[in-house]
């Protein structure tokens, strides 16, 4: 009984001196962190950015022309049907690749040229384990005289 009223009489102690006042600011709430896939991305960019290449953002919806003619896709090419690609209509599709940033940015500027493009592209795919309609890409792309292949790493860039 002594044990019961000493567990009370604590109990009654706090409610009176531990007043919690609803009406002030909470404690700050961590914000949490970037999506894993934008970290990935930044480090890529950074490092292509720090070499002294351009990073394109280039469109996601396209022309057919960008995404598949100008990329010399043959007319029977697979990734031309609606069964594999998204159609707005018979002009335009959301992005299959990167790869048009290439023809964009050839187009825009004469060389040298150094870039990378990275985003979101999408093909109509079934979502499985390994499959998904939309998923990011990241291409690179440097022409200027004297590049091989074998160029050392510290030579990269402009």
């Amino acid at each position: 009984a002594r044990a019961s009223r000493l567990a009370d009489d604590e109990l009654d102690r706090r409610l009176r001196e531990e007043i919690v006042d609803v009406t002030l600011p909470g404690d700050d709430l961590p914000l949490g962190h970037l999506h894993p896939i934008t970290q990935v991305r930044r480090m890529v960019e950074d490092a292509f950015l720090g070499l002294g290449y351009e990073v394109r953002d280039d469109r996601e919806v396209e022309t057919v022309e960008y995404n598949f003619d100008k990329l010399a896709f043959l007319p029977t090419h697979s990734a031309r049907s609606p069964r594999d690609t998204f159609f707005f209509d018979p002009n335009h599709v959301l992005r299959t690749e990167t790869s048009p940033s290439q023809i964009h940015i050839m187009e825009e500027k004469e060389p040298p040229l150094y870039m990378v493009s990275i985003g979101r592209v999408y093909r109509r795919d079934a979502i499985t384990a390994t499959r998904y309609p939309i998923f990011h890409q990241f291409e690179g792309l440097a022409i200027d005289r004297g590049l091989t292949m074998a160029e050392p790493a510290d030579q990269l860039g402009p």
